[in-house]
């Protein structure tokens, strides 16, 4: 079992650093991991939208099938792969803390057998992922 839990704290109120995390297509300005995403649904974004996601993991590209499982303005987003290489999920909560926000990134999964043949190497790389992404989103937001 995998999971990754980072947290940041960012000098802007929710309202905008949901903006952000819920611009999926503005990912790649922000995860170095992710080439690019494309929607299966124009508009705005709602539960059960799904998209492709197009990464880089331990050098390679990776294409995963995600849908949107929750969406709560300001707090919550979160997604799930469709199968793929790395079956998992990801929960993003948003905390007010006065004028900031505490943002929560956690990542959840049953790598299967990747697992048994990356075992910590995937974990180590996914934490230092995570936690340069949740820096990408801070400087994004404050600068």
């Amino acid at each position: 079992m995998l999971d990754v839990t980072q947290s940041v704290t960012i000098a802007r109120d929710p309202a905008a650093v949901y903006a952000l995390i819920t611009d999926v297509e503005s990912t790649p300005k922000w995860s170095s991991a992710i080439v690019r995403i494309v929607r299966d649904t124009d508009g705005p974004l709602a539960v059960g939208d799904t998209f492709t996601e197009e990464a880089t993991l331990m050098g390679r590209i990776i294409r995963t099938a995600k849908v949107i499982t929750e969406l709560n303005e300001g707090a919550v987003y979160a997604e799930e792969a469709q199968g793929g290489v790395l079956p998992h999920a990801v929960r993003i909560t948003l905390t007010a803390q006065g004028e900031a926000t505490k943002l929560t990134f956690r990542l959840s999964g049953n790598p299967g057998r990747a697992a048994k043949i990356y075992g910590p190497l995937l974990g180590r790389a996914l934490k230092k992922q995570i936690a340069k992404d949740l820096q990408s989103i801070r400087r994004l937001l404050e600068d």
